[in-house]
């Protein structure tokens, strides 16, 4: 979507201002900040409007399309989808107006009404928007439980590449770029409570391909033990810091919410239109620990979240808090006071302090910082910090000089030369037609 097109889709989105029932500030009205009606976001070639009430969001697209035709954008048939949780909503008739441009213009192109269901259903069915789970707790579980273990799942692709007659070498290669990848984008998208447990899951199966790729065995002898968790934790490591790069999902998931909440906070649409930032440094969009535990518990007789959906600023707020609270917990014996003097430590130590630094360089993304010239983002830097702290404690931990030695100079240029070492496998080739069917899988 060219910029003009998605300006003057957002122009009619701001015309009429919503008021959520929590939104008590006095500097909230129409001719200044309040959170727009409607909102046209686009990632890529995918295009999402959501508003209010369906004529508003008729005219939002109808805008789009107009001063998106003349430069080539086209809507794709069968990929129009108009979703509500109103069933007069998702019929053909408050869409008059689309309806009639469309076939005048694209006679191709039929949307597709989806009644989401009653908020006062048993169980409300959810959406997914650019892959993220949107819903109840049980539609959020029930997608992910799909994504991680049926037959199209991460499980699947991580059997598939136990099986595949590749040397072992190659198999971790493409577990790390491949299939453990799959696996990260939840959890940015996803609340922390949200991915847990499927993080959990994750980093079990890392664990022991890990250790079927390199014949470790792993029992309960509590001396092999404290081995085998050495062993883990360097295989976490990035190249540079003598690892292979397979990251643990519970690690990642503990700061990669507070990294994402800093790139939305940062991002044009939450200073310049959604205010987000200025609404939860206020006292009336935070809830309590009680009220959140209330709202996120699901039992037989309300299996969804009960918090009202005019307050869901407020999870944001208690869903920071946890997250933080949390990663300072873990990570307080670490702190230097020279690192947090320079802005070297990561996290914040409280949701006030991240709100008050988030609009700062410590957040923002840094241009040209990274390898070869590239964009630092705040969740590479976040990242980074840990492994630098993971590489401590293993030098610490080793046992010889020769240990400390040897873990010092797998990292660097000649990273990952101990891999070199693990046994292989009688496959050392395939064709073309072999290779597609691997990475098919």
């Amino acid at each position: 979507m060219n910029i003009p097109a998605r300006a003057a889709a957002n122009k009619i989105g701001r015309t009429i201002p919503h008021y959520s029932e929590s939104d008590t500030d006095p500097n909230s009205h129409p001719d200044g900040d309040a959170t727009p009606g409607g909102v046209l976001l686009d990632y890529i070639d995918d295009n999402f409007v959501s508003a209010r009430n369906a004529e508003l969001a008729c005219a939002m697209t109808l805008a789009a399309l107009e001063l998106g035709r003349p430069h080539g954008m086209r809507p794709a048939p069968g990929k129009m989808f108009i979703a509500s949780y109103d069933e007069h909503t998702a019929t053909e008739g408050p869409w008059g107006p689309l309806l009639a441009y469309l076939a005048a213009h694209e006679p191709n192109v039929t949307p597709i009404f989806v009644h989401l269901g009653s908020t006062t259903d048993a169980v409300p069915p959810g959406l997914t928007l650019l892959g993220k789970p949107m819903g109840p707790n049980a539609y959020v579980t029930d997608y992910m439980t799909s994504k991680m273990g049926t037959a199209t799942g991460v499980k699947h692709s991580l059997d598939a590449l136990k099986n595949t007659p590749i040397r072992r070498q190659s198999a971790l290669l493409l577990f790390r770029y491949c299939v453990s990848e799959r696996v990260t984008y939840f959890s940015r998208t996803l609340m922390k409570r949200e991915y847990a447990e499927h993080a959990e899951q994750m980093e079990k199966w890392t664990k022991e391909f890990l250790f079927t790729m390199t014949n470790w065995t792993d029992n309960d002898d509590p001396d092999m033990a404290k081995f085998s968790a050495m062993a883990r934790q360097t295989a976490e490591l990035s190249t540079s810091r003598g690892g292979i790069g397979l990251r643990n999902a519970k690690v990642t998931g503990a700061f990669a919410p507070i990294a994402a909440m800093a790139d939305i906070l940062n991002s044009r649409f939450q200073v310049d239109i959604f205010h987000m930032r200025r609404r939860l440094q206020k006292a009336e969009y935070r809830c309590t620990g009680a009220e959140w535990r209330s709202a996120a518990a699901s039992t037989n007789d309300t299996p969804h979240e009960t918090l009202l959906t005019d307050h869901r600023a407020r999870y944001i707020g208690h869903h920071l808090e946890e997250a933080i609270q949390e990663l300072h917990d873990q990570y307080k014996p670490h702190i230097n006071n020279a690192d947090v003097e320079q802005g070297i430590y990561p996290f914040p130590t409280s949701v006030d302090e991240f709100l008050k630094e988030v609009l700062t360089e410590k957040y923002q993304l840094h241009k040209g910082s990274g390898v070869h010239g590239s964009d630092l983002h705040v969740q590479r830097r976040m990242s980074q910090w840990v492994q630098d702290v993971l590489k401590k404690e293993n030098h610490k931990t080793a046992l010889s000089q020769q240990d400390k030695t040897r873990l010092l100079s797998q990292g660097g240029t000649g990273g990952m030369a101990f891999i070199n070492m693990i046994p292989g496998c009688k496959a050392d080739k395939w064709d073309d037609s072999q290779l597609r069917e691997i990475l098919r899988e």
